[in-house]
């Protein structure tokens, strides 16, 4: 698509008052019109759950996906019932023990130093509750005897998650950051990649589906682009052109993970530029080839992309079914995260 103009761009006041010079009052009320306007962009909202507090006190260490008492557990479990954030705290407070041993965990200052930082942190951006989900399914997962990855990205550089057996990199032994991984200057979700056996990774989703309601659970969609090939193949069907031809021109192009796009194929492969070059036919099934590269071609859903809301979904996302498959997000991984999801 072309605007075949030259006037699509923000005028200086000098131009419109020319352009207007014959009715000096439409520039007046514009002008009147925006300063009567009064906005404010709201700081961002992010729409995580409420973990939900059990009616009874745990008697269990969390960082134990196999029980195992803690001397604190129980004490640890009456201060949880009042907020998530204390509940972080008080769980966070029997992982060191548990990771490092009773005598390391109540003499390392630099250890405690550490752990009480990253919860101040924590707990000051408002996402106590996204550690207390993430420890839950992965909890649910071990319990269940489902392989679970170690952990990887930034995160690895957080000791709570350490503690909370969110991970199982010890941050302290490598020198890793936390900042990294989260800090009050850049205010956006923290992004804990966690990894499931692909056999059984369906029973995590169905767990999280099954706890925090099918109403407020959804897949994110994906979707799969036109690749240069395709987008050539596309574009010969509907101009006609015919199907030896198409297939000529499209097997030139490299494809694959060493794929070229278009334009890049045409300065890279000497055959390809010259049926362009001297075949008007060719040019223009190139060309338009060239406008639809990279469109998305079909919706499919995410391999291991699953969004969790406070409020049911349609509240912030539109969904879709894609075949008989579960329900998904309209929007990408990316556009999740940057409404708050």
């Amino acid at each position: 698509m072309k605007f075949f103009s030259d006037q699509f761009y923000v005028k200086e006041r000098a131009e419109m008052r020319e352009l207007f010079a014959d009715i000096p009052e439409a520039c007046d009320n514009t002008l009147a019109i925006a300063k009567r306007i009064d906005i404010t962009i709201p700081d961002k909202v992010f729409y995580l759950p409420d973990y939900p507090v059990p009616r009874r006190r745990p008697t269990m260490s969390p960082v134990s996906s196999r029980g195992g008492r803690t001397r604190r557990g129980t004490r640890m479990g009456r201060a949880s019932c009042r907020s998530q954030p204390t509940r972080t705290c008080a769980w966070c407070a029997t992982g060191p023990v548990a990771r490092y041993g009773e005598e390391r965990a109540h003499t390392d200052a630099a250890l405690r130093e550490r752990l009480e930082y990253e919860l101040d942190v924590i707990v000051s951006m408002g996402f106590s509750s996204y550690f207390l989900i993430v420890w839950d399914f992965i909890k649910y997962a071990r319990d269940c005897d489902i392989p679970v990855g170690p952990g990887r990205g930034s995160a690895v550089g957080s000791l709570v998650s350490y503690c909370l057996r969110i991970t199982d990199l010890d941050p302290i032994k490598h020198k890793l950051i936390f900042e990294r991984f989260l800090k009050p200057e850049r205010i956006s979700m923290p992004d804990i990649d966690t990894d499931f056996c692909v056999e059984r990774r369906d029973e995590v989703i169905r767990y999280v589906i099954d706890k925090y309601g099918k109403d407020r659970v959804a897949q994110i969609v994906t979707f799969g682009t036109m690749a240069a090939r395709a987008a050539v193949r596309d574009a010969g069907r509907a101009l006609g052109v015919p199907l030896p031809d198409v297939d000529r021109v499209a097997k030139l192009i490299p494809s694959g993970p060493t794929g070229l796009s278009i334009p890049a194929a045409l300065q890279q492969i000497p055959e390809l530029a010259v049926l362009y070059n001297g075949d008007p036919q060719i040019r223009r099934l190139l060309d338009t080839a060239k406008s639809i590269e990279g469109l998305a071609r079909h919706a499919s859903t995410h391999a291991a992309g699953v969004v969790i809301s406070k409020n049911p979904l349609t509240d912030h996302v539109p969904l879709v079914r894609i075949g008989d498959g579960d329900i998904n997000t309209q929007y990408e991984m990316g556009d999740v995260e940057r409404i708050g999801l």
